[in-house]
């Protein structure tokens, strides 16, 4: 009996240590490895672990935030008309989120490379979520112009030439709008949003590259890539839809979209954003700091995580060296030029695309907004960027042939920007005086010099015999308004011995195909940019050493937001600025421009865009000289590294660790 008992207390340890290890492999050894917070981590989330499952979710978190800055562009006239402020206003409010990516994406790229990348991506997340909410303050602690408009809009003069002093006194009522704080709190909201957006931008592609073998990678980019570029077209798609409904819900003015007194609902997308990205950064939070690779045993795992813990952790000390590695990389500086350069003006340009097509083309925000991010473009730059990623995946060019690719890219672009410049449709005159030597248009004359006209609201009427267009039935001269067809008539600026016909509410319409093509055109180019993008994500991340990649990431993103985002709102705002002809002014002050020069605002948009683009393409042709050996698809041989690390003195290693 008691040889028994001492035989099974010599078994029993055995017996432990076998249970014990099943329960370690059953937990994949290293918290770091499960799926969950804290220590709420099942075993049937653990299936959740995947690079799959995690590329489709970075992919819904990378389309919620995709539709933040293209909702933005979409509601950015009316945001001008809401508080009347001018383009160089809002371009200069745009870099809000430039501001804190010069001052925190390299610190937040460095020591969030070596952290939880998944939880420093949601936690950076939930904060842009709430700026957003913040973003659609102003329209309810700030009373607007509104209140003004809406009175003129109810008077009962309906803007006719009155030739007394019984006229609204705009000047003698208090002018509610609050400029300056409104864009305060749109600006602050900008600015949070952007540290929200900086773990996103520099550690979820590197968690990406870090956890799949290299020869797919390629794939995994056009996919992530091609699904992403949805949420930039839903943010112009939601832009479109909001603001056909009024700003005020609780109100249904006697005008429409078309109208240029129309001001539609900016702010509820904010909150539509807001929640998304709260949704999907939620589940984002539940990935483990690293994903187990194909074939490698828990037990190892564990090992090996004991070492990298100790041995990877980010420090001050090594800041220095780590940005000097990093400069001291020909390639990726010039990469970095030609991002800037290229960058500076496609950004430019798309923020204010949706208010050139409002225009040169005579279309509404709404429409503009739709237009801008149609499904058609979204469809054709998916099936661009996704097959171009499995293109490359299967053929696996070398760096030459994507570097010289998107020299090809470059040059047709700047092509067909100048062709997009000559393409036009008759320009909508406003008939009043002469210019005046500011080049803006003067719009008293003799005819309505006793009118008391003023320019702060634009209500153009339209002589349907002559397709001549005035700035407002005031300023046509007209005294009389009839209520049931809603039309203008003895109005003395217009020649009687002409036309006879009342003048109607409204922009003369126009019939252009131009616009068509315009879009046709914009849209193919498009496609063939989309081709290009996988290619030189892939040389810029094998240009690097593998552990420098988020810190490299970092560094193009603090010198593309200070100098690509940050100036070319600004620059690009003041250059719209410049060809606007007749500004909104009230007792003495200039808010935002009704009607532009618009063959100067067509030269100017795509003159200046064609210029950077084919100056960024003289970097490109550096990079293409320089490629010639990168290695883009062969397997670093960092796993037989650590396992020689690991088998070596394992005790040794491990000794030092504990110590």
């Amino acid at each position: 009996m008691a040889d028994t008992t001492v035989e099974l207390n010599h078994l029993k340890p055995k017996v432990n240590k076998l249970e014990k290890e099943k329960a370690e492999q059953d937990l994949d050894i290293h918290p770091d490895y499960l799926c969950g917070i804290g220590a709420c981590k099942p075993k049937w989330m653990q299936k959740l672990a995947h690079r799959n499952v995690y590329m489709i979710s970075y992919c819904i978190l990378n389309m919620c935030q995709g539709m933040f800055y293209t909702y933005m562009i979409s509601i950015l006239s009316t945001v001008e008309r809401r508080f009347a402020v001018p383009s160089k206003v809002t371009g200069f409010i745009m870099t809000g989120n430039e501001f804190s990516s010069i001052i925190a994406a390299i610190p937040v790229a460095y020591f969030g490379s070596q952290g939880h990348k998944p939880r420093w991506i949601a936690m950076g997340m939930f904060v842009s979520a709430c700026a957003a909410f913040i973003i659609a303050l102003p329209e309810f602690v700030i009373p607007g112009n509104e209140a003004l408009l809406q009175a003129y809009t109810n008077s009962s003069s309906k803007d006719v030439c009155q030739l007394n002093d019984n006229n609204l006194n705009l000047c003698e009522q208090e002018r509610s709008t609050n400029s300056f704080t409104a864009m305060a709190l749109i600006f602050i909201g900008l600015f949070v949003y952007g540290l929200g957006t900086l773990p996103m931008y520099s550690l979820g592609y590197t968690y990406i590259d870090d956890n799949v073998p290299k020869k797919t990678m390629p794939a995994y980019l056009g996919v992530s890539m091609g699904l992403r570029v949805i949420g930039p077209s839903v943010g112009y798609m939601l832009g479109g839809i909001f603001l056909k409904m009024y700003h005020d819900l609780e109100k249904t003015p006697d005008f429409g979209p078309k109208d240029p007194r129309w001001i539609g609902a900016w702010w509820l997308g904010f909150f539509v954003i807001g929640c998304c990205i709260v949704l999907s950064s939620s589940f984002i939070l539940l990935f483990p700091r690293e994903l187990t690779l194909n074939g490698e045993k828990p037990t190892l795992l564990k090992k090996k995580k004991k070492l990298t813990e100790a041995l990877n952790l980010p420090s001050i000390k090594d800041f220095p060296s780590a940005i000097k590695r990093v400069l001291n990389n020909n390639i990726l500086i010039a990469l970095t030029f030609e991002a800037n350069f290229y960058l500076l003006g496609i950004v430019g340009f798309g923020t204010f695309m949706p208010k050139y097509l409002e225009a040169q083309f005579g279309q509404s925000a709404s429409t503009a907004s739709i237009i801008t991010g149609s499904s058609t473009s979204v469809a054709v730059m998916i099936i661009g960027l996704v097959s171009s990623g499995f293109i490359i995946k299967y053929f696996k060019p070398r760096p030459r042939v994507l570097s010289g690719y998107s020299i090809f890219l470059g040059v047709l672009h700047f092509v067909t920007l100048i062709v997009c410049m000559n393409i036009v449709c008759e320009e909508i005159v406003i008939i009043e005086g002469n210019f005046t030597a500011d080049n803006l248009l003067q719009l008293s004359t003799s005819c309505n010099a006793d009118c008391l006209c003023t320019t702060e609201k634009f209500t153009p009427v339209c002589d349907q015999s002559l397709q001549q267009t005035y700035f407002s039935a005031c300023y046509a001269g007209c005294t009389t308004y009839n209520a049931s067809s809603k039309s203008y008539s003895n109005c003395n600026c217009v020649d009687s011995s002409l036309t006879e016909e009342a003048l109607e509410l409204g922009k003369c319409p126009t019939d252009c195909n131009a616009f068509i093509w315009y879009v046709a055109i914009m849209t193919a180019m498009r496609f063939l940019l989309s081709t290009e993008r996988v290619g030189s994500t892939l040389i810029y991340f094998r240009c690097i050493d593998p552990k420098d990649k988020s810190l490299a990431l970092g560094w193009l993103n603090s010198v593309l937001c200070l100098f690509a985002f940050l100036p070319c709102t600004i620059i690009y705002g003041a250059v719209v600025d410049s060809t606007c002809i007749v500004w909104e002014e009230s007792c003495g002050e200039r808010g935002n421009c009704w009607v532009y020069d618009v063959d100067k605002l067509r030269k100017w948009l795509h003159g200046i865009t064609a210029g950077l683009l084919i100056t960024s393409q003289l970097f490109q042709c550096y990079v293409w000289y320089k490629c010639k050996d990168l290695k883009l698809y062969e397997e670093i041989a960092e796993k037989e590294e650590n396992d020689k690390d690991v088998s070596l003195p394992l005790k040794e290693n491990s000794q030092q660790v504990e110590s």
